[in-house]
């Protein structure tokens, strides 16, 4: 498994993505607003043309096909929203659209048609021109209606290997940066083009080289779905990725009702919640979200702070904004090597509960973390921690755990799960610390 914290001398492990059709019951050949789409053939599983998968040569060809197509085909290709580090539609073709039996059949509507085009940024008539294309200017009847365009293209992302759909994306990039025409209109599309098509070879090298992205996250015992952005990682800044160990420690922490007893808070003294090192902030949003959902206007005696560096404070507050939470939710900088500033804005009154998820990965960071919990937290408070086993920091959490002891800080729970993250499956550890 490759993860750009080991220094960068792991080796990549490349999952296989689960082979998938989505199969839609509507006809192709009208776009009427008030047309709901049938196609009867695709009530019949053993039509076997319909579950066909294409390939990297059933696209379009860059020297023959209009700009127009090569534009739309690029957006069918886009990289979905990503739910719980897999793929939004692969997630839910998955687990809710493909079925077995015989008679089994989805309705797409044209609200939902419009839906799709919508979210692709896709105009349905540049549909119809694909279609037009693969039926009379170069036949190909695994591509010649527009179920078939919508759900075998985007599929390709997981069905056909990296280096050909790179090899068809520079081509397309050759071919337009040459590209002259007739038209003064179409500089624009070709401009437009020549970005789509460097977007697609971005994302097939990889997070580090992706630009900006949205990410899902659904957890057990949480109604809400967090909604988190991530800039494009530059500059180092490791706090715009949302790493594993948030989600792992989300997920624990969330689906335990008692990890929010409300009993904390009916005294004079306000609950306290501290997240160190929040970066995208999902383990601070999803346990202030779980509280929002338990105990609704009830938040009157509870302060919660996520906190982080600030290059890294602007994205975390918008992302606590953008999931309905800047009135219950406060960012900040909070400096582990110095946190005096913290500390004369907000008091030096101690936290009740701690959260830090993956905070290692530089010798010094086991002296600050430990530091940063023993200064923040009450004597009967509790700390929920979360780490990657990365083999090349075995010494720093050896050094975590020989400083936890130096402080009497006390482990009384931890284990051991597996999950994924960008760069495949990772071993993390929990541990639930106090003091004594």
């Amino acid at each position: 498994m490759f993860d750009p914290l080991d220094l960068y001398d792991g080796s990549e492990m490349n999952i296989a993505a689960n082979k998938f059709t989505i199969e839609f019951n509507i006809s192709d050949n009208t776009l009427s607003s008030d047309y709901k789409y049938e196609d009867s053939s695709m009530k019949n599983i053993n039509d076997d043309e319909e579950n066909v998968p294409i390939t990297v040569l059933d696209l379009p060809s860059v020297r023959y096909a209009t700009p127009n197509i090569i534009f739309t085909v690029l957006k069918l290709l886009r990289n979905d929203n990503q739910l719980n580090f897999k793929s939004e539609t692969t997630l839910n073709a998955n687990s809710t659209i493909i079925n077995n039996d015989d008679d089994y059949a989805t309705t797409l509507t044209h609200t939902e048609l419009e839906e799709f085009c919508l979210k692709r940024d896709i105009d349905q008539k540049c549909l119809e021109e694909i279609v037009q294309w693969y039926t009379t200017k170069w036949p190909n009847s695994l591509l010649n209606t527009i179920t078939k365009i919508i759900t075998k293209i985007p599929c390709l992302k997981t069905t056909e290997s990296k280096d050909k759909l790179l090899n068809y994306y520079t081509s397309i990039l050759r071919f337009f940066e040459q590209y002259t025409s007739q038209n003064s209109n179409e500089t624009d599309l070709i401009e437009s083009i020549l970005k789509e098509a460097s977007k697609r070879i971005s994302e097939s090298c990889g997070r580090t080289a992706l630009p900006s992205i949205h990410r899902n996250f659904q957890f057990n015992n949480l109604q809400t779905i967090i909604k988190l952005y991530e800039p494009s990682l530059t500059a180092d800044n490791l706090g715009w990725k949302t790493w594993g160990s948030s989600m792992i420690l989300s997920q624990g922490l969330v689906e335990k009702d008692e990890n929010f007893n409300i009993e904390y808070s009916k005294g004079s003294c306000s609950l306290r919640v501290l997240e160190l090192g929040s970066g995208t902030g999902l383990v601070g949003i999803a346990w202030a979200t779980k509280w929002k959902e338990l105990y609704k206007n009830e938040n009157a005696n509870i302060e919660i702070f996520l906190t982080d560096l600030p290059e890294i404070v602007d994205n975390l507050r918008q992302n606590v904004k953008d999931n309905e939470l800047d009135g219950l939710v406060q960012v900040d900088v909070l400096d582990w090597t110095d946190p005096s500033t913290f500390i004369e804005k907000y008091g030096d009154n101690k936290f009740d509960i701690i959260l830090v998820a993956d905070p290692i990965y530089s010798p010094e960071h086991p002296k600050w973390v430990v530091n940063m919990i023993d200064k923040f937290m009450k004597p009967n408070g509790v700390c929920h921690l979360q780490i990657p086993i990365r083999k090349k920091y075995a010494k720093e959490r050896q050094s975590l755990n020989n400083l936890l002891k130096d402080a009497n800080l006390s482990i009384i729970e931890q284990k051991y799960e597996e999950g994924y993250d960008d760069w495949g499956l990772v071993t993390y550890l929990y541990r639930k610390i106090i003091r004594g």
